[in-house]
């Protein structure tokens, strides 16, 4: 096997590029040693097959001279009918020509082992365009174009997917510029997409159904890359995939993470930040926990100020309520800071954060992304009210 020096997959020994990232593959000298070895055992048994072919010519040419004159006569005839014979069967010059000419015409057929990435993203693109069943076919426009295609490789809306191939998501797009990576709804990545199962599967994605809330996406086909070139060799379309390959460039994506990672810039998502405090909340503290099975069930409605400085959170079924109060400063020092506590029967705050100290929340979202990201925040379900 021949392992990818990139993502360290492992390969057939003649494959050039990686089944799984299309990374060029380093030829393997240990297995073409090998194969010199085989050549070179090889090629000493023919050098004894020659040498006995040798030995019994010059025995039969010292056992001719032997012979009676008779024999050589006979053997004179045999020869000349064998001559004669020979003429006749010779085949003549224009069939030959005809011969020649048939196999001048035979089309050029693609290789599955011998395709480039993006002679294999043409080819995905091509069969999709022309065999995918769908109400839209969403890929004839990214083949019938003129403007060059990107391949984004990306790891976001993967885990969605019922066949996430081997964890990354190829997403087709006509943009030109890095600022355009988008296709439908105005989402990063969200395009004619298809993922790679480890034995050359394809399967073909509508970009109308990727949708990071959803789960189990189903595909909308699933046909292995040798089929897809088997299809484009019976239809003569190798110089159409020649051609579309030169429109497309690869682009890696996959160190954006896979989209699920709670970012700075999330945290102006008000909703989110709700999320992440109240997740946090009922898995670090007991006090919280009465809180989990509601917020699976829709029960909790939170209640904020104006600024979101204060957030009264309210089992909806037993009417018990916790408070998360936001800390900006402490002494003019920007801290970022969240105490959490809950309501007594007196309307006074109980704090359940350890030793009353409040909680930095570079170390809340840090706890939320270790737990899963987003991803884990899809069971807290709240009804938000604004004060």
């Amino acid at each position: 096997m021949r392992k990818c020096p990139k993502c360290g997959h492992k390969n057939d020994n003649d494959a050039k590029y990686c089944s799984n990232c299309r990374e060029k593959l380093v030829a393997d000298r240990r297995f073409e040693k090998k194969e010199e070895n085989k050549l070179k055992k090889f090629m000493s048994y023919l050098l004894i097959m020659f040498c006995v072919a040798i030995a019994v010519v010059i025995f039969f040419f010292f056992s001719g001279n032997n012979t009676s004159k008779t024999t050589t006569k006979v053997a004179s005839r045999i020869e000349k009918k064998s001559s004669s014979a020979s003429t006749k069967d010779k085949p003549k010059k224009n069939s030959s020509s005809i011969k020649m000419t048939s196999s001048s015409e035979e089309s050029e057929k693609l290789i599955v082992k011998d395709l480039t990435p993006e002679q294999t993203a043409a080819a995905i693109i091509y069969y999709g365009s022309k065999k995918t069943t769908s109400d839209r076919n969403v890929w004839e426009p990214l083949y019938g174009s003129t403007e060059p295609i990107n391949i984004n490789i990306t790891k976001k809306i993967t885990s969605n997917l019922e066949k996430p191939g081997q964890d990354v998501r190829y997403a087709a797009t006509n943009a030109t510029d890095e600022s355009e990576k988008t296709a439908y709804f105005g989402k990063q990545y969200v395009a004619p997409s298809y993922t790679i199962d480890p034995d050359n599967t394809i399967n073909y994605y509508d970009p109308r159904t990727l949708d990071e809330n959803s789960d189990n996406i189903s595909a909308v086909e699933s046909v292995n890359l040798k089929d897809i070139v088997e299809y484009i060799n019976e239809q003569h379309a190798v110089t159409e995939v020649d051609a579309l390959s030169k429109r497309i460039s690869i682009q890696d994506n996959r160190s954006e993470g896979d989209g699920n990672e709670i970012t700075d810039s999330d945290l102006t998502n008000d909703r989110l930040l709700c999320e992440i405090l109240i997740f946090y909340a009922i898995s670090n503290y007991k006090e919280f926990k009465v809180l989990d099975q509601a917020s699976k069930d829709s029960y909790l409605s939170v209640s904020t100020d104006d600024d979101y400085r204060t957030l009264e959170v309210t089992d909806e079924q037993n009417r018990d309520t916790f408070v998360i109060a936001y800390i900006p400063k402490v002494n003019g020092q920007v801290v970022n800071m969240y105490t959490f506590g809950s309501l007594n029967a007196d309307h006074q705050v109980d704090l359940v954060t350890s030793g009353m100290t409040p909680v930095d929340r570079s170390e809340i979202v840090k706890y939320v992304n270790q737990a899963g990201g987003k991803r884990v925040l899809k069971d807290v379900n709240l009804s938000i009210t604004d004060n």
